[in-house]
C-alpha cells in the first residue's frame, strides 16, 4: 500500500467562481518526490535521504473551493490529509535548480531505532551526480507542468490517502 494523491485543476469562471475542470487530473501519478514538493508528504525513492523542500506546508483548502472538490473532499474526511492547494504561479516561479535537502528518517545502530537522526554524509544508496529538485522530479514532472501551463487552470487543490 503507498499514498495517493487527489488532485483538482481549478481556474474562475465569468462570474469569478471557482470551477474544477473536469476530467483533468495534473500529477494524478504516485510520485513521492511530488507530494513531497506539493506539501512535505512522504518521499521515499531512489535518492533515499535527500528530498525536495516542500512549495508549501499544507494550507488546508481553499476558502473558495468549487462545490465540486469541497464535495469529494469531504467524502474523504478523516482518510484524506495534507489538503492544500498551489497556484500555477508558484509552481511555474519555483527554483528548481535548488539542490534536495537532507532529510531526517529512521537509522538503525547496533539493533536499535534512531529516530529523527540526520544520515551521515558517507550513508547514501545512490549517488547523485546533480541532486537538484528538478533532477529528482523527472521529466513526468515537467511535462505535467506545461500541460497544467497550457491549460485554462489558476491553481491545483489537493489531498492525498494512505
Amino acid at each position: 500500500m503507498g499514498a495517493d494523491i487527489h488532485i483538482y485543476a481549478e481556474y474562475r469562471n465569468t462570474a469569478n467562481v471557482w470551477e474544477a475542470i473536469p476530467d483533468y487530473e495534473p500529477f494524478g501519478q504516485r510520485s513521492y518526490a511530488v507530494f513531497s514538493l506539493f506539501a512535505g508528504v512522504r518521499f521515499s525513492d531512489h535518492y533515499h535521504r535527500v528530498t525536495p523542500y516542500p512549495i508549501s506546508e499544507p494550507r488546508g483548502l481553499p476558502k473558495d473551493v468549487s462545490t465540486y472538490v469541497k464535495k469529494d473532499s469531504d467524502e474523504w474526511g478523516e482518510d484524506g490529509f495534507g489538503r492544500s492547494w498551489l497556484s500555477v504561479e508558484e509552481l511555474s516561479s519555483f527554483d528548481y535548480n535548488k539542490p534536495l535537502r537532507e532529510r531526517k528518517v529512521d537509522a538503525f545502530q547496533d539493533g536499535y531505532v534512531l529516530r529523527f537522526c540526520t544520515l551521515p554524509p558517507s550513508f547514501s544508496y545512490v549517488q547523485i551526480e546533480n541532486p537538484t529538485i528538478g533532477n529528482a522530479l523527472g521529466e513526468y514532472y515537467f511535462d505535467e507542468l506545461e500541460k497544467l501551463k497550457e491549460s485554462k487552470a489558476e491553481r491545483i487543490v489537493f489531498w492525498f490517502d494512505a
